[in-house]
């Protein structure tokens, strides 16, 4: 390989490093804001909305999402009244004018304003897929 092919490989190996670390920090950003990237909102979710689905939800809200957005999803509890910021109501305009890409999105990476934790290590696709349905559920609750 010449010297010239050399660099040239070189440079386009560095420009991908650049890249990839520039979208990194543009998620980080986004996840610091409680936005999730454009990519996000184009994710569908691929399970429907069975009784099965909702209620495997609700056993993981209860299990790690209660304690700061409450029972109804308001987030009126004793811990989120300690936060700044508050966490975000789960049934008003803010989260359910979201896709279910960027809810999705938001349970994976946290967000590092409201301290919210990242639950991409600790939950399945399908389990977080199913928490996200719940929290769909939430802001209709004569069908919980």
């Amino acid at each position: 390989m010449t010297c010239k092919m050399r660099i040239i490989k070189t440079g386009i190996a560095i420009t991908c490093v650049a890249m990839i670390c520039m979208l990194a920090i543009d998620a980080g950003a986004r996840a610091e804001q409680g936005r999730a990237p454009d990519e996000a909102k184009k994710l569908k979710n691929p399970l429907t909305a069975t009784k099965e689905n909702i209620e495997a939800g609700h056993e993981l809200y209860q299990m790690n999402c209660v304690i700061c957005h409450g029972e109804d999803g308001k987030s009126k509890t004793r811990m989120a009244s300690s936060m700044d910021p508050k966490p975000p109501d789960l049934t008003g305009k803010e989260v359910q004018s979201r896709t279910d890409g960027e809810i999705f999105w938001i349970i994976t990476h946290g967000t590092k304003e409201s301290v919210m934790p990242e639950y991409g290590a600790t939950m399945s696709d399908t389990e977080r897929w199913q928490l996200t349905l719940y929290v769909r559920r939430l802001a209709k609750p004569e069908s919980k």
